[in-house]
């Protein structure tokens, strides 16, 4: 790259590109796991391609992590019908190391640019990669919608998730990233009954309260677990 920030692979965009042929033209849910830049670059040149070879239309292609960005891509993205499952935490316990050594302040505080994604309306799921983050959704939901770091600054509050859209990537969307959204992912009639039961309402709490909420149990399938204490 122009300012020396170099892409390292994994997998060679070569291989992705062999490997997402395969699952794609079989019309299963392809997820690839990209952090650079570059790679987002060819993940979109290789969406493209898949598109134009073998149209699909609800095909959930979906992007994990999605550390480094720009806004042009995540525009092209949308206008490709990807899903994009980020990991908040990078902007938490990362961002401001990486803005010393590695990635440079620039590139390093606009990592997960969540509020571009909401912008552009692509479904947005947050997970913890755990043990890279804490397995705590509040707490994920907390770091999309504040960019507070571990050392209590905040970066780049203009691309925070709004607390909706934070809340709703550990429930609804994170279900609708699997196509579980007709089972899971909301109260309703119909779906498993397995949700979690908060002492406090996360929209009415002081958003830098949310990670803090205590939990009164869960119901799994049905059936009340309170939490002993």
């Amino acid at each position: 790259m122009k300012d020396g920030y170099q892409d390292e692979w994994i997998q060679t965009p070569a291989d992705v590109e062999a490997i997402t042929k395969i699952f794609w033209e079989n019309d299963y849910q392809v997820l690839v796991n990209v952090n650079g830049g570059l790679g987002v670059e060819k993940l979109i040149e290789i969406l493209e391609k898949r598109q134009a070879e073998y149209p699909r239309k609800d095909h959930r292609f979906t992007i994990i992590h999605f550390a480094n960005s720009t806004d042009a891509q995540v525009k092209k993205l949308k206008s490709l019908g990807v899903i994009i499952s980020v990991n908040p935490y990078y902007v938490t316990g990362f961002s401001e190391k990486f803005g010393e050594v590695g990635l440079g302040k620039d590139r390093a505080h606009a990592m997960v640019r969540l509020a571009t994604i909401e912008k552009e309306q692509i479904p947005v799921s947050l997970h913890s990669d755990a043990p890279m983050a804490p397995s705590d959704p509040l707490l994920l939901a907390w770091s999309a919608a504040t960019r507070i770091t571990n050392s209590g600054n905040v970066v780049r509050p203009d691309l925070a998730l709004s607390r909706d859209a934070a809340l709703r990537g550990i429930t609804i969307e994170a279900a609708y990233s699997w196509g579980q959204e007709q089972n899971l992912g909301s109260i309703k009639t119909g779906k498993i009954a397995n949700l979690t039961i908060l002492e406090q309402d996360p929209y009415k709490v002081e958003l830098n309260n949310l990670k803090n909420i205590p939990i009164y149990g869960t119901v799994f399938e049905g059936k009340l677990f309170p939490i002993d204490k």
